[in-house]
């Protein structure tokens, strides 16, 4: 759906940024957009301790959709499945059992 990358966000204590773009052969597809909006708007929303902040969601010059969120450091999904590959299913359940309750 996108891409995320860190950047430094000038002239607000230049703090580390986590910006998600949205993948330009999407740019045309109302369907991507909405979901894309959709997700900054309802994580936005979201006031929890394991949730990132939102600090901008908005268009830049050239008409691609960005989210800038919160920094956080650590690992990837991507990376922990390298590194320890599969997650035991019991696991997983009540990983995304504690998140449908969020």
């Amino acid at each position: 759906m996108g891409a995320v990358f860190l950047v430094e966000q000038i002239g607000v204590g230049n703090r580390p940024v986590a910006l998600k773009v949205l993948n330009r052969k999407l740019l045309d597809d109302p369907e991507f957009l909405l979901r894309f909006r959709n997700e900054a708007g309802s994580t936005g929303r979201i006031r929890h301790a394991n949730v990132v902040t939102i600090y901008e969601s908005a268009q830049a010059d050239d008409g691609t959709p960005y989210i800038a969120m919160e920094y956080l450091e650590g690992e990837s999904l991507r990376e922990a499945l390298k590194r320890r590959g599969r997650f035991p299913s019991p696991k997983l359940r009540k990983f995304f059992s504690k998140r449908r309750a969020v």
